[in-house]
């Protein structure tokens, strides 16, 4: 449990340290009162989201929180929930131990081996970083917009290549089916949507570390898939269906994960993200309705995954049509009348 102070040097911050260079594996074991070490530039607000809600003391990240180059959100989201965020050099990320204990005081993080200078990431120097990063925003997202439009004319051929049809334990024919993908504002919104769930009773497919969403909401999934990256051991072992995104090329990465644990995974080859292949499998196994919470829809939401282009999201989003329902900002929304209700 980390303690946090005051002395005359102002906040001291002890604790133990977690970290990880690859976020994503990093998020599931984060736990109250630990400091998180990243390596992550531009911190997008769904792992900054994550972060919060584990409730970690510190975050210390060997890299830029907001380099500037877009107007990354997932700082902002730290700030809001009241997280220090303290910047070091990325050549001192490995002199760090996972589990090391350490102490933030002002500009230093002490050890019982080393000191480190370190730089606290404040409400003005976030603003600063911000507006630099609108400079040149318009810009980049000329040539995000290029690149979808390239991406998907490169890619329509594939939409409408007749694939190997996969046949699932679950069915999804005729079926209304809950897509959850680790998205911005995605637990938010997933527990916004209860009573829908509780009414209509949909399949549950997590893509990825969307099964833990639904792992922490109450509810078991029905069908995993992804490329198993971000998805934790206890809900790949949870007893859902286990669908591997396999890219053109055929790899599949997500097949040594569940290999590890022995479990049977069919593979579903697909271009374009984990997400685009959850709902195309959803809509080519006959679901009658596609609930998405979580998904990724513009600009800021790709370049936070490191993406330059969407244009296989783009393709799959116009033959989905009026069978997909995005949910995506839902708890806003019900907030909002809530809000007004009560005034």
């Amino acid at each position: 449990m980390a303690v946090v102070a005051e002395d005359t040097a102002g906040i001291v911050i002890k604790g133990r340290i977690k970290a990880g260079r690859r976020t994503k594996t990093l998020l599931p074991f984060l736990k109250q009162g630990m400091i998180a070490l990243l390596q992550h530039s531009n911190l997008d607000v769904t792992t900054a989201e994550t972060i919060a809600r584990a409730g970690v003391s510190a975050v210390i990240n060997a890299g830029k929180f907001i380099t500037g180059d877009f107007p990354a959100g997932g700082a902002n989201v730290l700030l809001q929930a009241g997280i220090p965020m303290y910047e070091i050099s990325p050549q001192q990320y490995d002199r760090f131990n996972d589990g090391q204990e350490v102490c933030i005081t002002g500009p230093m993080i002490r050890t019982d081996d080393f000191l480190i200078p370190c730089r606290k990431l404040n409400e003005d120097g976030l603003r600063e970083a911000y507006v630099r990063s609108l400079n040149d925003y318009p810009d980049l997202c000329y040539q995000f917009v290029t690149n979808s439009l390239i991406f998907a004319d490169m890619d329509k051929e594939w939409l409408f290549e007749p694939g190997k049809p996969l046949r699932l334990r679950t069915s999804l024919q005729g079926k209304e089916v809950l897509a959850v993908i680790r998205g911005p504002h995605h637990e938010d919104d997933l527990e916004a949507l209860e009573p829908y769930i509780a009414a209509s009773r949909p399949i549950l497919i997590g893509v990825d570390g969307g099964a833990d969403a639904l792992l922490h909401c109450g509810y078991t999934p029905n069908i995993i898939i992804g490329d198993m990256d971000s998805v934790s051991d206890r809900a790949l072992c949870c007893g859902a269906e286990i669908v591997v995104h396999a890219y053109t090329d055929g790899r599949a990465p997500g097949l040594q994960k569940t290999a590890l644990y022995g479990l049977s995974a069919q593979v579903w080859k697909c271009r374009g993200t984990s997400e685009d292949a959850a709902l195309l499998l959803a809509y080519e196994q006959g679901a009658d309705k596609i609930v998405a919470v979580g998904t990724h829809t513009g600009i800021l939401d790709f370049l936070g995954k490191g993406r330059k282009g969407m244009g296989s999201s783009l393709l799959v989003r116009m033959m989905l049509g009026d069978k997909l329902i995005d949910a995506k900002g839902y708890s806003r929304l019900t907030r909002s009348i809530i809000a007004g209700a009560l005034q």
